[in-house]
């Protein structure tokens, strides 16, 4: 018996997208029959078409490789004498379709989970926090949950895992992590409550991303030039006629320059260039000088030209960079040519043996296009030279040709080159393969072609050859499975194959060309156009294979017809729809119906919602998109016959529609009467005691997040200490994205815990998003601050948002007292803001109510009276004075006895004197018991209640308060009444509806209910016409 074994150094490659620690191990294979040869294909490999073969050692019967690979889940197979066989070894297999392979799983779980911490299981999300997609073996359980922490053990929870899908071997399960500090660490739980984490045990950390996408990617879209086929340098009438394949046209990159406003007007951002340098044939791929601008379409100054003129209109410009094979006056080729096999320049190249001789190994069957050997150093240098050459001229990046042809390493070197000479550039890869994350984790391409999404268009729309679930299938892997957001690039046609439009045409079904217009711009990714594309150009027969399809390289007609003029228009509208959109452009998809020929997306991005609906048949049909909040349905852009009233879209044949979905704005009387419904609701359920409420929350309040610019030595969040520990939290977009529609519900928002909201920038997409979901009913916003960015813009900016309540912290009269206590904080600055606060309000006549809020300790107690002359002179409405929690080693020192007769007095009497100033008081210090059902029997308790309820301009009732409240921590836990209260989950496992009526929640009822006065007897807090 022959062995063979594979040894792999599993050494960490410092990737562009994560870094972490890999303990080396090897992988051995042992076979239990005798091989003359063994290779290995799949995933592992850093070249797709070149298997890894196997090395024989000549001491013993094992055969063995090495390999450098980062964390991540490789699947792969062997081929032994040539036939494919299973590593009868490795027990760990995965079967996605019909064929069943190995997998290696680097720095990841063990049996009976998938997953590694690297692309594309843990994933960056664009809406914040990470995605995490983990495999269980069948047979392990059906459900998953996620045990996450954020580097505090206050931090840490549980969350079920999403199902959705499944495979042979696996059942698919996925989660959204809202992390938003850089120390989260996470691990799994199966059903029978075994944690899986590392081999070793240990939890994951979430990987450091350290790599950004340049800015001009982030709505980018891109136009594929294939220059000698798209404008000569002066236009003439003979320039349409198509010179057959392989022969030049003699376009021009002044005609490219000459071109530039109208793809300007199109919607074109990002224009990709195919081979610039001298090249022997039109597609300049078989490169003979590639430190050369081609004279023939017009040398250095035309690209110099081009790049300036394209840089003023905000257009930027990637040049093909092919490296792969050469052509007949590439040098080294010509001296090998007459040299042969023995010459120096022969390692330039690669050889294969036939029958004993050594020939060049060239391109796609040619004879005189001859692969060059990119291992070797001189290959590399010469292209890293060529890297720097090119960066001279200001461009904007390359398209890396064959990228999975390039050697992992020489990639790398290309894109560090590039970005060590343009640092606001980017590499797009020409990646075939579907496991694109290997070259992007490896740092090699920034983005990369999606070809499952051109696969799936032409299946789904051209041949008809598959039904809308199954293309929404395909399309939803290709969004979980391939690179993120914008670094998947996608396309319906390349200068490599057969258009669109020709596929649709020769199938008798032209029209369908728009449908796949429309469905391109609506994709998740960054759309890619090929010259002509928007004018629907289209060759009479199609091309059988790939690289052939000259028919469709015809020269760019510069005098349209009329359908051709139309065609350009529809694709200018949906370009513009999608920069209108950032549904479009960044938001999340969500397949809403896949049925037959009928196919509805939703894309969403904040307050943006746009529908996308395909009638992919060649009949009409009618349906309705019914949906309870988001009640309007507007027509954004749309092809075909298309009919929409109210929420009833009629689509013709062929036809699909792009909408905007907003809710109605309704009437006052309308608002006025829905409200009072839902306040019904809710006392009736109140009550009764019942433990399920039978709407949602009415109030709302946020921690939106844990940071403080501000470091206050009595501090009960702990925030100065968790800024300093990088620990500090805040929401995500993907929360909030979570609880749009909830927003609709609630009356009231309070912004009263953690950190400081106005140090988050999403605290104003927060307030956007209440406006948006109350759609002008009646809202009260309330938000404590410490008043240090309270500056008048931010003021006007809060009040347009819809924050009619402000509470400043303020705990001294002088600065001596104030900015010892809160380090950072300036009284003076504070005062100045408040000024100019109270000035605005009385200037606009706004309806906003300002407060000062004070914590009473041995070190401001004998300047509460100064506190109270303070805010009357300021010109505000309520002080209110507060208990200090003994939260820090300061607050203990400084903690008073609330009861006590001389803080008692200065208390009172500080009162007494805000109360003569007109001030509305508020005695917190040591409150009482509220019980709504005694306020007539206790005056003290309904005055303490009524200027609580004015300060933070609300209603409350402590005992209805499960009923109706909610608080939202920045990772998505809910807390329910307060954020004391228990958590009953969280809204990024669960819809804040099924957290809202489950077990914790209504058990958290049935408690409350038993500890109100009333206990199970009758409620006396509300009369007979609030509960009927």
């Amino acid at each position: 018996m022959q062995t063979v074994s594979t040894i792999v150094s599993q050494r960490m490659m410092l990737s562009a997208f994560f870094r972490g620690p890999v303990t080396p191990r090897p992988l051995r294979i042992s076979l239990p029959f005798q091989a003359n040869s063994v290779e290995l294909h799949g995933e592992l490999q850093d070249r797709h078409h070149d298997p890894i073969p196997l090395h024989h050692r000549p001491d013993g019967n094992e055969w063995e490789f090495a390999i450098d690979l980062a964390p991540g889940v490789y699947a792969y197979k062997l081929v032994v004498d040539g036939s494919w066989r299973l590593d009868p070894n490795n027990p760990r297999t995965r079967q996605r379709t019909v064929h069943r392979d190995n997998v290696w799983v680097v720095a990841g779980t063990p049996e009976p989970l998938l997953f590694a911490p690297a692309l594309p299981h843990c994933v960056p999300h664009p809406r914040g926090g990470y995605r995490i997609t983990a495999l269980l073996r069948k047979g392990f359980g059906s459900s998953l949950r996620i045990a996450w922490s954020e580097g505090r053990p206050d931090t840490e929870s549980v969350m079920p895992m999403s199902r959705v899908s499944e495979e042979q071997e696996h059942i698919v399960f996925r989660s959204h992590l809202p992390t938003s500090t850089p120390f989260a660490r996470f691990r799994f739980l199966l059903d029978d409550g075994t944690f899986v984490g590392q081999e070793n045990g240990h939890d994951f950390d979430i990987p450091k991303c350290i790599d950004r996408l340049p800015s001009f990617w982030e709505q980018a879209v891109v136009y594929t030039i294939f220059v000698d086929r798209f404008r000569p340098q002066t236009d003439h009438s003979a320039w349409a006629d198509d010179p057959g394949p392989d022969l030049p046209a003699y376009g021009h990159i002044d005609g490219i320059t000459r071109s530039l406003d109208s793809l300007a007007d199109l919607g074109v951002t990002v224009l990709h260039l195919t081979p610039i340098h001298v090249g022997a044939s039109c597609h300049r791929y078989d490169v003979i000088d590639p430190l050369t601008v081609d004279p023939a379409i017009g040398g250095e100054q035309a690209l110099r030209r081009l790049l300036d003129a394209a840089h003023q209109r905000g257009l930027r410009v990637l040049l093909d960079f092919s490296m792969l094979h050469v052509g007949t006056g590439f040098a080294p080729y010509e001296q090998v040519k007459r040299e042969g096999p023995g010459s120096s320049l022969a390692p330039w190249f690669r050889w294969r043996d036939r029958s004993g001789h050594l020939q060049l190994d060239h391109y796609g069957g040619r004879v005189d296009a001859p692969l060059l050997n990119l291992d070797h150093e001189p290959v590399q240098e010469l292209a890293l030279q060529a890297v720097k050459h090119w960066t001279r001229f200001g461009i904007d990046g390359f398209r890396l040709d064959a990228a999975a042809q390039v050697p992992l390493s020489l990639g790398t070197r290309i894109r560090d080159t590039l970005r060590e000479n343009a640092p606001h550039s980017l590499v797009l890869g020409e990646v075939v393969p579907a496991h694109a994350w290997r070259w992007q984790q490896a740092g090699v391409v920034d983005a990369a072609t999606d070809f499952s999404f051109h696969a799936t268009m032409t299946s789904f729309l051209a041949e008809r050859s598959i039904d809308a679930a199954t293309a929404a299938e395909r399309i939803e892997y290709a969004v979980s499975e391939a690179l993120s957001a914008n670094r998947a690039v996608r396309f319906l046609s390349t200068h490599d194959h057969n258009r669109f439009a020709t596929l649709c045409a020769v199938r008798g079904a032209p029209n369908r060309t728009a449908l796949g217009m429309l469905m391109l711009v609506a994709m998740p990714g960054t759309p890619l156009l090929v010259y002509g594309e928007e004018l629907g150009m289209a060759a009479k027969i199609a091309a059988l294979r790939p690289e052939g399809a000259w028919e469709d390289r015809v020269p760019m007609p510069w005098s349209w017809s009329e359908t051709q003029i139309a065609f350009r228009s529809l694709t200018r509208s949906l370009l513009q729809a999608r920069r209108n959109h950032p549904a479009l452009h960044s938001g999340d998809m969500q397949i809403v119906y896949a049925e037959d020929r009928l196919l509805v997306l939703r894309r969403a991005l904040g307050n943006d919602i746009v529908d996308v609906v395909i009638n992919a048949s060649d009949s009409s049909v009618e349906l309705s998109l019914d949906d309870d909040w988001l009640e309007l349905l507007e027509p954004v852009a749309s092809t075909g016959d298309v009919r929409v009233q109210d929420q009833q879209v009629c689509l013709g044949a062929n036809s699909g529609l792009l909408a905007q979905r907003k809710p109605r704005q309704r009437p006052a009387g309308v608002i006025e009467l829905m409200e009072k419904e839902r306040k019904r609701r809710h006392n009736e359920a109140f009550a009764s005691g019942r433990s399920e409420a039978p709407v949602r929350p009415s109030r709302i309040d946020f921690s939106i997040t844990e940071r403080c610019n501000v470091r206050c030595r009595h501090c009960i969040n702990h925030s100065p200490d968790r800024v300093q520990q990088q620990t500090a939290r805040t929401l995500s977009p993907a929360v909030l994205d979570r609880i749009r529609e909830d927003l609709a519900h609630a009356s009231y928002f309070g912004f009263v815990h953690g950190g400081e909201s106005l140090t988050a920038p999403i605290f104003f997409d927060v307030l956007e998003a209440i406006r948006f979901a109350r759609a002008g009913a009646p809202t009260v916003i309330h938000l404590l601050s410490n008043g240090m960015l309270l500056t008048p813009d931010v003021v006007e900016r809060l009040v347009q948002a819809g924050v009619s309540s402000i509470s400043l912290s303020i705990d001294g009269a002088s600065p001596s007292v104030h900015d010892r206590i809160r380090v950072g904080s300036r009284l003076s600055v504070i005062e100045k803001h408040v000024e100019k606060m109270v000035e605005l309000r009385h200037r606009h006549q706004l309806d906003l109510r300002i407060g000062l809020s004070c914590v009473v300790m041995t070190e401001n107690q004998f300047e509460l009276l100064q506190i109270v002359h303070l805010a009357a002179r300021l010109g505000m409405d309520w002080v209110k004075f507060e208990e200090l929690v003994a939260s820090t080693e300061f607050a203990r020192q400084w903690l008073v006895d609330p009861q006590g007769e001389e803080t008692r007095n200065l208390v009172e009497e500080a009162v007494k004197q805000g109360r003569r100033l007109g001030l509305t008081m508020v005695d917190h210090t040591a409150p009482p018991r509220v019980w709504r059902c005694k306020l007539k029997d206790s005056p003290q308790m309904a005055s303490f209640l009524g200027a609580d309820q004015f300060a933070n301009r609300s209603v409350i009732h402590p005992c209805r308060a499960a009923w109706e409240h909610v608080c939202i921590e920045p990772n998505g836990d809910v807390h329910i009444a307060s954020f004391h209260g228990a958590v009953i989950g969280n809204v990024m496992a669960e819809p804040l509806t099924m957290l809202w009526n489950g077990s914790v929640a209504q058990s958290e009822r049935m408690r409350s209910r038993l500890e109100r006065i009333c206990g199970d007897g009758p409620v006396t807090c509300l009369s007979e016409n609030e509960i009927i």
